[in-house]
C-alpha cells in the first residue's frame, strides 16, 4: 500500500497578547413605582468600544470586530 503526504505544509504560532484601547459608556434610569420608592421600574444600556483584532495563520487573515451593545429593563425591590 502506498502511503500519501501532503503538497505543502504551513506552520504559524504566536503567543502574544496585545494590548487593546477600548471605551465604555452607559446609561441608568430608575422611576420609582410607589411612594416610598422600595419598587422600582429600572432601564440601562451600555456600549463597549474596542480596537479590532487582526490575525493571520499562513495565507488566511481576519479581522475581528468585539464592540458590542447591552440592554435591559427591569422590576427591582428594596428589601
Amino acid at each position: 500500500m502506498g502511503r500519501s503526504r501532503p503538497l505543502t505544509q504551513q506552520r504559524w504560532r504566536d503567543s502574544g497578547s496585545p494590548v487593546k484601547v477600548g471605551l465604555y459608556g452607559g446609561l441608568e434610569v430608575k422611576v420609582p413605582l410607589t411612594k416610598s420608592g422600595r419598587i422600582y421600574a429600572e432601564a440601562h444600556g451600555s456600549y463597549r468600544w474596542v480596537d479590532s483584532i487582526s490575525a493571520s495563520a499562513g495565507i488566511a487573515n481576519v479581522e475581528i470586530d468585539v464592540s458590542s451593545w447591552e440592554s435591559g429593563v427591569g422590576i427591582g425591590i428594596i428589601f
